[in-house]
């Protein structure tokens, strides 16, 4: 039987996980008028990994997810912000300008044109977008993960099952073989074997 939390599955959950989180905070992001570097994705996927692959070892509804999701934008957004700026103003030298203030965050324009930043919106209208769209996302996740497992348990009974196990022996044999077995110390599961051919 498949189990959220364990294995492939645990794992699949996480990668989904950090996939819409991380998708989620970009667009954020970029709507807000950010600027996004390739350093900060990586960043931000690896800042990510450790609480998708946390939260993932038991089926989460929304109560759970909100907060997560809610605080994960809030602090990738900060990441972003200062990835972006700082990677701008490390390969910035004496050329670079002021090109905007984005929610505090000071960006640069080193091309040597006048910089046009659409976009920018306040603090609040930001923090409110961000909450807003990660509560309507957890509902999508918590609904969309409960219609995969319903799908699940549904399709597991019409999977075709194992091979019964193999008929035992008479059981004088079996009782004598099955001691001197365990007398040689191997390990034996009484009832188990290669699948019987149909």
């Amino acid at each position: 039987m498949l189990e959220p939390g364990r294995g492939a599955m645990r794992a699949l959950r996480a990668l989904v996980f950090l996939a819409v989180a991380t998708s989620l905070t970009l667009a954020g992001h970029v709507a807000g008028g950010g600027m996004v570097h390739p350093l900060g994705v990586a960043a931000l996927a690896v800042l990510t990994w450790p609480v998708a692959l946390l939260g993932s070892g038991r089926q989460r509804g929304v109560r759970h997810l909100f907060p997560t999701l809610a605080g994960g934008q809030l602090a990738g957004h900060a990441v972003l912000a200062y990835v972006g700026t700082a990677v701008a103003g490390a390969s910035g030298g004496p050329g670079c300008t002021t090109a905007s203030v984005h929610h505090g965050h000071l960006l640069l324009d080193c091309s040597g044109s006048v910089a046009t930043t659409g976009g920018q919106v306040s603090l609040s209208t930001m923090t409110v977008a961000h909450l807003g769209a990660a509560l309507v996302l957890s509902f999508v996740l918590a609904r969309g993960e409960t219609a995969l497992w319903r799908v699940v348990d549904l399709a597991v009974p019409v999977l075709p099952r194992l091979a019964p196990p193999a008929v035992e022996g008479s059981g004088a044999v079996t009782f004598l073989l099955r001691g001197w077995l365990r007398d040689l110390d191997v390990a034996v599961v009484p009832g188990r074997g290669p699948p019987v051919p149909a």
